[in-house]
Parts: C-alpha cells; structure tokens; sequence
C-alpha cells in the first residue's frame, strides 16, 4: 500500500482539492467568506468533524455486525467550536432511531469514544457527545 492516500492541491482563493489516490475521488474545501475565501464548498475544519463521525459511525458498524445487532439509520450531526486559539470543541449530536438495551448503549458510546479518527485529534479539543435513543425521524 501507498503511504499517500490522497494529493491535494491549493487553487485560487485558498480553494483546496483532494483526490484519493486509490479511487480518484475528490472532495474541495473552502476558507470561510470572513477568512478570505470563497465560502462555497465545506471548510476544512468541518471536514475533520465530518470525518470523526464518519469514523464513529464506521466502529459502530463494525461491532453492530461482529455482535448482531441493528445499526442501520444511526446518525450523527457534526459540528466546530472556535475560540482565539482556533477549534475548541467537536460536537456530536447522535441520534439512535431504534430499541437499544442498556448492554447495546454501552458498547455504541464506547465505539464513539474509541474511533481511531477521535483518538488522533488533540486532548486540547474538547468532544461533546449528546445521545437520542428514541426513534427519530426527520
């Protein structure tokens, strides 16, 4: 395996494309209109809260099927605090649209709070979790 997984290239108005190199799909991130950018296209910041929920949501796939139980239709709302010093928090807002035991509760929070994506963001930024387990419909 590579040890590059993705090139991405600067553009104009700070406008950044990445492609992965294995399947040569892309995703294009913009600063913020209040940074100097063109504010289009999702800012990087948010992309990393994408990813940890992404993350969260894989691991929890993953024991759902090691362990039998019903994972389809779980979502998490993601979202960025900032402060002087720049991301201050990740926001979670995870949303259980079916019956879960006291036994399966534990194990989702417990695959949330070990995605290898959450683990690698700094101490420094502060994770916040809020949990619906009701049936949920939008």
């Amino acid at each position: 395996m590579d040890k590059y997984t993705s090139t991405t290239t600067l553009g104009d108005s700070a406008r950044c494309r990445t492609i992965f190199t294995a399947s040569g799909s892309s995703f294009t991130t913009d600063l913020d209109c209040s940074q100097g950018g063109l504010g289009e296209n999702p800012v990087p910041a948010a992309m990393l809260a994408a990813a940890a929920a992404s993350c969260m949501l894989s691991m929890i796939a993953f024991k759902g099927k090691q362990r039998g139980f019903e994972t389809k239709g779980i979502c998490i709302s993601a979202g960025v605090e900032h402060d002087a010093n720049g991301i201050s928090a990740l926001l979670f807002d995870i949303h259980v649209p079916m019956p879960q035991t006291e036994e399966t509760k534990r194990l989702l929070e417990s695959c949330v709070k070990s995605c290898p994506v959450g683990k690698a963001i700094s101490e420094n930024v502060e994770k916040r979790f809020s949990w619906h387990w009701t049936t949920w419909m939008d």
